[in-house]
């Protein structure tokens, strides 16, 4: 019997270049002088850098924002109102964008807030204000809840924020003695701590813990502009050493938004120095401080107000000029990439913080 002829055919598909993949969401505080412009401003990011901007919200707030936060589940945005009652609100978020905007918290905050925050299992709100009440911790659960009560020795400072290990309550103040520790736990505030007796200089930002919580690092307004310390469930310990080589700048202030990366490994900084210089720093940290990283190959100088870790692939920084908002690649030991700018930019003068979600 004769075989029978085999046919091969060969398909070749068209190579199609690689699509981008959102890995992250940003938002953005502003608190430039427009009071009528929605002022935060929240974008996707990709494993190929900037993705679109989501739309504003249907309802938008007027007045400054301070400090955007995500919570933790991904599902809702907040931020503090500077100069505007209610002085902090919220909004339904998702991969979509804004949804609706949540109805007041019943007990008002003080005024001029300069913090926000939520807890790491996102079923607490922190707002920051420089008053004698300035700790302000809610509930949540789908929306404000009740306000706790406010503990004993009670310090003046408007920047505070959990722990991640949610055990703490940390406070950074513009006088004497310019760090405070609370107790936390579901039944609120615990007792404060004794004061860090190594705290001597203004503190500048939010405090920035390890994931232990055995680090707190703030921003300060002298030389070095970053301080660290050591804490424990006992209070304050002594003060790490200072950096070998110091980031300096031309301007006297300190540094707005401290971030530790996720592994613990590198500390992040943005700093309201001269304009004519790159204000952004990164040091490594492996039980103290370590070197202060080369600056990035590309970078723009200018007034930096906020910084943040997009997971181990991007860091994100805020300027006070055009184009406002920027993103460099991380190496893994260092600055990467700078990426085209986002198609559509923030409309507003004055970005002052970063914060990112992953997916």
């Amino acid at each position: 019997m004769t075989a029978l002829p085999q046919f091969f055919a060969i398909y070749s598909t068209p190579l199609l270049s690689s699509l981008p993949t959102d890995i992250a969401d940003v938002v953005f505080a502003a608190s430039g002088d427009e009071s009528t412009t929605f002022r935060t401003h929240a974008y996707k990011i990709t494993d190929q850098g900037w993705g679109q901007k989501y739309s504003n919200p249907s309802t938008s707030p007027t007045g400054r924002t301070w400090d955007s936060k995500f919570r933790p589940q991904g599902d809702a945005v907040g931020w503090a109102l500077i100069s505007n009652s209610p002085y902090a609100e919220a909004y339904a978020f998702s991969n979509s964008g804004y949804g609706s905007r949540y109805a007041n918290m019943a007990s008002i905050p003080p005024s001029s807030p300069a913090s926000f925050g939520w807890s790491p299992a996102g079923t607490e709100v922190l707002v920051g204000a420089s008053t004698a009440t300035g700790l302000n911790v809610y509930a949540w659960s789908s929306g404000w809840g009740t306000k706790y009560s406010s503990p004993v020795g009670l310090e003046a400072g408007a920047k505070a924020t959990f722990s991640k290990d949610s055990n703490y309550i940390f406070q950074s103040e513009a006088a004497s003695p310019y760090l405070a520790a609370y107790g936390w736990s579901s039944s609120g505030f615990g007792s404060k701590f004794s004061d860090p007796s190594a705290a001597t200089e203004e503190s500048t930002s939010i405090p920035a813990t390890n994931s232990d919580s055995s680090v707190v690092i703030v921003g300060q307004n002298a030389t070095p502009y970053v301080k660290a310390y050591a804490f424990s469930a006992a209070g304050w310990g002594s003060a790490f050493s200072e950096p070998t080589t110091k980031f300096t700048t031309a301007v006297v202030g300190g540094p707005s938004q401290v971030e530790f990366n996720s592994s613990g490994t590198y500390v992040a900084m943005s700093h309201t120095g001269a304009a004519n210089e790159f204000n952004c720093a990164i040091y490594a940290w492996s039980g103290g401080w370590g070197s202060l990283l080369s600056d990035p190959a590309s970078k723009t100088n200018g007034v930096y107000s906020g910084i943040a870790w997009v997971g181990n692939s991007f860091i994100v920084a805020t300027r006070n000029a055009s184009p406002f908002v920027f993103l460099y690649g991380w190496t893994g030991s260092g600055w990467g990439t700078l990426y085209s700018s986002p198609v559509t930019l923030p409309s507003v003068v004055f970005i002052n913080s970063a914060n990112v979600r992953l997916y």
